[in-house]
């Protein structure tokens, strides 16, 4: 006949039947096959019986191969993956990386170039002819003393930092304006001039942040100065002002080449001086200001960005509103041309407001009652690692080496760096020589 008869495809017998199972996924682009050996295949032995059938045998043969294939990215997809973890991470953390940004520029950047350093001996200044600014100088800095005591101690303020205040006050009692800072008045301070601020001022979870937040904003409206409870005035502040006011270049003219005004809303020429602290940066406890510094307004409309979280109540507060804060807008802020000569940091050891001690100028108490356990348990481990010779920055570098050379290093000689680890503690341990 003239037709073709289709010859019928080839049959296997069961016992010859391919045994490597084809892959379900082969079709699929974002998907990769991968076929463990066949030792790791862990094979249940069968009952033996006689009356079961070659076929079912290979059935479960195959059917436990197909069960031991497992699916693994393809290289696009996992690229794709990544971009897309790193890119919702930037978008989500993105002002926690913002505020670690800065305050790892203050902890590279001021060793090697800090703010204008005051060196100034403060008994010198304390003569009768330095207490007022010359007669040829128009006082900018407001003879203003600011105290804050916000929460439960406010309503029952202990008796020595009653006594730290009422020293102050006392030595500075011809300055016209003493401020004692509530948390009434506070909140009326804010909605009444400040009232932007109201939804971060109610979001702060601790009081010490309330109270480095308030700081800025009465030294910024009123100028001043501002003084943490615990500091016993020992000498007048009336000569440092005054020096403060004297060095200050009177710049009231816009610079030649162009460029903005030293002067904000206030019309003054501004000072801030802040005394240094211990290892970088300086201390919020005592602060001289102008009215309106630029400083402080860079640093009021940034405290909502910075209204975050940093897991230890320590560095929250530390980062978010604290000395480390002040510290890494003062190192932005003195990078401008204009501002480098309107911030001082009141330079040595000796006027350093670390725990109990006595400074020129004040008697610091040391009461420090806002540092929880993770502070304590932060500052032993800093100051451990100081008196070891070696510099807390230097330790720092050495862990980041470490952790980028494990992290190249992935393999060598075809050995995970974990499994190069274990392999050198087995030969140490049991005394063996690897052989080459």
């Amino acid at each position: 006949m003239g037709g073709s008869i289709d010859s019928p495809p080839p049959s296997y017998p069961c016992s010859t039947a391919p045994s490597t199972p084809t892959s379900v996924y082969s079709n699929d682009p974002f998907f990769e096959d991968l076929e463990l050996p066949s030792s790791d295949i862990r094979m249940t032995s069968l009952p033996s019986s006689s009356s079961r059938p070659t076929c079912q045998h290979h059935h479960q043969h195959s059917g436990s191969r197909r069960r031991m294939t497992r699916r693994r990215f393809s290289m696009r997809t996992r690229i794709a993956l990544v971009v897309l973890i790193t890119c919702s991470f930037i978008v989500f953390f993105r002002r926690h990386l913002l505020a670690l940004a800065l305050i790892l520029n203050c902890y590279i950047t001021w060793p090697f170039s800090p703010p204008p350093l005051l060196n100034v001996d403060i008994a010198s200044l304390s003569s009768p002819q330095n207490t007022s600014t010359p007669p040829t100088l128009v006082p900018f800095i407001p003879r203003i003393m600011h105290h804050v005591l916000l929460g439960p101690l406010g309503q029952d303020p202990p008796e020595d930092w009653l006594a730290a205040r009422n020293s102050c006050v006392t030595m500075h009692v011809h300055w016209p304006n003493h401020y004692f800072w509530t948390d009434e008045i506070a909140d009326s301070f804010f909605e009444q001039h400040y009232p932007w601020f109201m939804t971060t001022w109610e979001s702060y979870p601790s009081v010490v942040q309330r109270a480095d937040a308030l700081r800025y904003f009465v030294l910024h409206k009123y100028g001043g100065v501002f003084l943490d409870m615990d500091l016993f005035c020992r000498h007048p502040l009336d000569p440092l002002m005054a020096h403060l006011e004297a060095v200050t270049p009177h710049q009231h003219k816009r610079p030649a080449q162009g460029g903005m005004y030293i002067l904000a809303e206030s019309g003054h020429t501004h000072m801030l001086l802040a005394p240094k602290a211990n290892p970088i940066g300086v201390s919020n406890g005592f602060i001289i200001s102008s009215r309106g510094h630029p400083l402080l307004s860079q640093m009021i409309a940034f405290l909502p960005r910075f209204n975050l979280s940093f897991i230890l109540s320590y560095a929250t507060v530390m980062f978010s509103t604290g000395c480390m804060y002040i510290s890494a807008h003062m190192q932005l802020f003195v990078r401008r041309r204009w501002g480098r000569s309107t911030v001082f940091v009141l330079d040595g050891v000796e006027n350093m407001l670390n725990g109990n001690v006595d400074t020129p100028l004040f008697r610091h108490l040391g009461t420090s009652s806002w540092h929880a356990s993770d502070a304590k348990f932060i500052r032993k481990i800093v100051g451990g690692v100081r008196r070891t010779g070696l510099s807390f920055g230097w330790v720092c570098v050495f862990l980041v080496v470490c952790v980028v050379g494990m992290t190249l290093w992935r393999r060598r000689g075809g050995r995970t760096v974990r499994e190069g680890f274990r392999r050198i503690f087995r030969r140490v341990t049991s005394g063996e020589h690897d052989p080459k």
